[in-house]
């Protein structure tokens, strides 16, 4: 296997921390200002505080506050996004001369703080020197065609600013600069403003002559459900490796993981195929899962563990979807011999891929990342069409107006697809209700409730909508009747 051929330089900060963020990387990065080191701290790419910064306390406390209430919308007026604001200009003014990064976590002080909303500091960083020249320089030609681009999700839950947020939104599919800026509460050196952030941030991209790209694997929600599950499966069926054993073993892919590829982390070779790299993710994830910290005794052995545990699952994530795993490959310039799985092999692994897309999906969804949602159950039902997989991407289809059209479409697809499923058909009864369409919201209803006659939310539409007609006829007999009326 040849090694990938060593990147160009970043030039700026900015560059730096987002080629960072984008690797996962964790250690330390040091910055020479005018013969001054400073030193940056990341943990799986994100942005942490040593205990001795004048922020950190107060960063410490507001954080902790925001995931006391996750899930809830953050307050703008949080004193957190003024630190936040702070700690990027600071960034802003590190003009440097030279930089170095030394991995690991050995690397990183014990008190560290976070992680931070990287994206919003990093925002900020963007920002620096934006004026309404260097804005339109960024956009360029109006018509250019831009998108949004999966990228990292912030672990902190903290999403874009509002204004960020919309453009993300508007960019779900693509659509010219000119166009995105137009129609829009926000007034246009505003929306342009940060529209040029996110190209700097990547968080938008071009679209012109390009497809959607694939949503990230190593989303926070997903890692989650997968660690709960490893967690179930090594309470149910534990480790049967000694103690020592556990511990040499964890101790060895502590010290080699920065240094391996996703295939090499996994033990599997470049042809392994779907069924392979699911049992040897298994084994890695048994192995390395942060639960296993108190029985190896390893010094900082939660936060080292889940470093390489969030490694695997990354892995894992990239290896099971083919687009990002031929992507993967062409970065890293890995040979694949030639050949491939036939016939049952190859059904298997194409239910395995689609179902592994629709659970990332579901994680997604749970993250409120409806984009990314949306562009995995898209490609789940185009890889093994089931009806969960249709009507799931009808679902959230239906949440914006605007693709009513092919929420309907996706709802008919999945009724063909499994016609006795009495919640697909619950569910396309309401979404015909909400468009006026009671006819065939009465229909589909019906249908749910002949599928299973104790469905409670289908009998109390029917209700409803029979009493609200009988209440019309009847006012419409009471008419004719006294218009006809013989004295």
């Amino acid at each position: 296997m040849s090694p990938p051929p060593s990147p160009p330089a970043p030039t700026t900060l900015l560059a730096l921390l987002l080629g960072l963020r984008e690797r996962r990387a964790t250690g330390a990065l040091e910055i020479e200002i005018a013969g001054q080191k400073r030193r940056l701290y990341v943990v799986e790419g994100e942005l942490h505080l040593p205990g001795s910064h004048p922020l950190a306390q107060r960063v410490a406390e507001r954080l902790a506050d925001l995931r006391e209430r996750r899930g809830a919308t953050p307050d703008p007026a949080d004193p957190l996004f003024e630190m936040l604001q702070r700690i990027g200009e600071l960034l802003a003014d590190w003009n440097f001369d030279r930089s170095e990064f030394r991995p690991g976590l050995g690397a990183l002080p014990p008190d560290l703080v976070g992680p931070l909303p990287t994206l919003r500091v990093l925002g900020v960083l963007a920002a620096a020197g934006l004026d309404e020249a260097e804005v339109e320089r960024r956009l360029g030609n109006p018509g250019a065609r831009l998108i949004a681009a999966p990228i990292v999700p912030d672990p902190t839950g903290i999403g874009p600013p509002p204004e960020e947020a919309l453009l993300l939104e508007r960019l779900r599919l693509p659509m010219s600069v000119g166009e995105v800026l137009e129609g829009s509460p926000v007034p246009r050196p505003v929306l342009a403003n940060h529209l040029a952030r996110l190209l700097a941030l990547g968080a938008v991209r071009r679209a012109d002559g390009a497809e959607p790209v694939p949503a990230p694997a190593a989303d926070r929600e997903f890692l989650t459900r997968i660690a709960e599950r490893i967690e179930r499966g090594l309470t149910e069926r534990p480790l049967v490796l000694t103690v020592e054993e556990h511990r040499e073993r964890a101790a060895d892919l502590l010290a080699r993981h920065g240094g391996l590829d996703h295939y090499e982390l996994l033990g599997v070779t470049p042809a392994a195929g779907i069924e392979e790299i699911q049992a040897a993710f298994e084994d890695v994830a048994r192995l390395a899962h942060p639960s296993n910290a108190s029985r190896l005794g390893l010094p900082a052995g939660e936060r080292a563990l889940g470093v390489l545990f969030e490694a695997a699952t990354r892995a894992y994530g990239t290896l099971m979807d083919p687009e990002r795993r031929r992507l993967y490959n062409e970065r890293q310039l890995i040979d694949l011999p030639t050949g491939g799985p036939t016939g049952e092999r190859r059904e298997a692994e194409r239910r395995e891929i689609a179902r592994s897309r629709y659970e990332r999906a579901q994680a997604y969804a749970s993250a409120g990342d409806i984009h990314n949602a949306i562009l995995l159950l898209e490609q789940a039902v185009q890889t093994d069409a089931r009806s969960e997989y249709w009507a799931a991407l009808a679902r959230l289809q239906a949440r914006n107006p605007s693709w009513v059209d092919r929420a309907l479409a996706s709802y008919r697809q999945a009724i063909q697809l499994d016609p006795n499923n009495a919640e697909v058909r619950f569910a396309a009864g309401q979404l015909f209700e909400q468009l006026g369409d009671l006819d065939r919201a009465r229909t589909q209803y019906g249908a749910a409730l002949r599928l299973n006659p104790s469905h409670f939310e289908a009998n109390a539409r029917m209700s409803e909508m029979t009493g609200a007609r009988e209440a019309k006829r009847s006012s419409k007999g009471g008419l004719l009747s006294r218009f006809f009326r013989r004295e």
